[in-house]
């Protein structure tokens, strides 16, 4: 991918998003879906470079990062949610977007193909090995850097009180209640917690820790672990001593993982 044409990607989607104004200013959500596109661009193009691939491929994951959620936009503006449940699959949506606008035409077949797939398994539980191993690695490179963008949002929404004021954040869960038993039984399991046991902001919480599970390569482990991320979230969880324990575990995870080495 040439730099020419990502800046024309960029250009394009800078001015997509202006196109959400409404009275002439951007929504706060929509501000917020912007700030967390061009940061999760960013964390590809910077965790491609630590996993040492070349600068093409660099640039191709730059623009999956970019265009992830590109269907949150008028999914927002549609139904005032960011709950594809209430909604639209915001991946499935976001590629009829590029499709409708032709958006990624000036990428020759191969990368656009590898920005798409990327997308279409952004945001699934768990993403198929059946993957060739580049479209592979760049659909589990654009994951952690979402999540690590999403934990570190989250994260000043609670400190800031915008949780409170912008409920959507957090899928409209309810700001008070304690952790499911699902949700811990799953993270006591090992694994990704599932949106179906997410019913108040401490599943929520515990969904993001549960994410030390997900995540694919030791840059982005590090990267959760210096940040101090797990210890803030678990900070806003009514904790018992069996939650206590969970997250002491997961946390240990975190750290054996750490030294693991990186999948591809």
């Amino acid at each position: 991918m040439q730099d020419h044409v990502v800046e024309q990607l960029k250009a394009w989607i800078a001015d997509y998003i202006r196109g959400f104004a409404e009275n002439g200013e951007l929504p706060v959500m929509i501000r917020a879906k912007a700030g967390h596109s061009w940061k999760v661009a960013e964390l590809c193009s910077a965790l491609a470079g630590k996993l040492g691939l070349d600068g093409n491929e660099v640039r191709i994951a730059y623009c999956l990062g970019l265009f992830h959620d590109i269907g949150r936009f008028s999914q927002y503006a549609t139904y005032r949610t960011f709950d594809d449940r209430q909604s639209v699959n915001h991946a499935t949506h976001g590629l009829e977007i590029l499709g409708k606008f032709r958006v990624l035409a000036p990428c020759p077949p191969e990368e656009r193909a590898l920005i798409e797939e990327g997308i279409r398994h952004h945001n699934i539980r768990k993403v198929p090995d059946s993957l060739d191993a580049r479209t592979l690695r760049l659909a589990r490179l654009v994951r952690d850097a979402d999540k690590l963008d999403i934990t570190r949002l989250l994260i000043v929404a609670w400190e800031n009180g915008d949780y409170r004021r912008y409920p959507e954040l957090m899928l409209d869960v309810p700001p008070d209640g304690p952790v499911s038993p699902e949700a811990l039984a799953e993270l006591r399991a090992g694994q990704t917690i599932g949106h179906q046991h997410i019913r108040s902001t401490s599943d929520f919480f515990l969904t993001l820790i549960a994410w030390v599970h997900d995540y694919n390569f030791t840059a982005s482990l590090n990267q959760l672990r210096e940040s101090g991320s797990l210890d803030k979230l678990a900070g806003f969880i009514r904790l018992t001593p069996e939650i206590a324990a969970a997250i002491a575990d997961t946390r240990r995870t975190l750290d054996r993982r750490c030294g693991a080495g990186e999948k591809l």
